[in-house]
């Protein structure tokens, strides 16, 4: 038995007899208090005392923060089609001949002839790739998540990031597993007066009123104001 006045007024180590809760009886109530305070930490590797002893919250699942299919702009504005050879072939359009101011005539007068400039291009199909594993000691564990439907949603989403990365950056001549972006086309494939390297230069302010026109032109069709592209 313990004597009632240790008991109640706490005592000092090596008060209790030898083979008894010497040092660990807390007795005092205003560090009793002390010593379960919650607190506010974060790091649970240095949790002590009543932080220690708080429950956690059981989370059933997984917050994420990941893109979702939504944000994959440019890949859900594209057409899309099966792929049934490991090349593909098509035709660009380059020019619409003639020259401009070409057109013009009298009224009996001989017409110009003009013609079209064609170019046949190929494209070579890529490949985009992911292996996810999960253990067996994790698939047999419950966690806040399914495993492996979470893995399976991860591994599409990584292939759908890559695709949308490469639509815009991607580069064959600096990787060859990569197809070629709207950039790399941009640079490589468009006509030379079509390409304007300002070199950190402000843009003029024709081509800035252009930008601006574009960029209401695509927030009022985005409104259901205008029709077309």
């Amino acid at each position: 038995m313990l004597d009632n006045d240790i008991a109640t007024q706490g005592g000092n180590f090596g008060d209790l007899a030898a083979g008894s809760l010497d040092g660990f009886l807390w007795t005092d109530p205003a560090e009793f208090h002390k010593a379960v305070t919650a607190g506010y930490g974060s790091d649970v590797a240095t949790f002590t005392g009543g932080r220690a002893l708080h429950l956690q919250s059981i989370e059933h699942s997984l917050l994420a923060t990941v893109q979702g299919n939504k944000h994959f702009k440019a890949f859900n504005s594209l057409a899309k089609s099966d792929a049934t050879a490991t090349v593909d072939e098509y035709t660009q359009q380059t020019t619409v001949g003639g020259f401009l101011g070409g057109s013009f005539n009298t009224e009996i007068g001989a017409i110009q002839e003009a013609e079209a400039d064609y170019k046949r291009r190929i494209l070579e199909i890529k490949y985009l790739m992911t292996m996810r594993r999960v253990s067996v000691v994790q698939k047999s564990t419950r966690g806040v998540v399914d495993v492996i439907k979470n893995q399976s949603k991860s591994a599409i989403l990584q292939l759908l990031s890559d695709v949308e990365w490469g639509i815009f950056y991607g580069d064959s001549s600096c990787s060859t597993v990569e197809f070629d972006g709207i950039e790399r086309f941009v640079t490589s494939q468009a006509p030379a007066d079509h390409v304007i390297d300002l070199r950190g230069k402000s843009l003029s302010p024709a081509a800035a009123e252009n930008v601006k026109l574009a960029t209401d032109n695509k927030r009022l069709k985005a409104d259901g104001r205008i029709w077309g592209t």
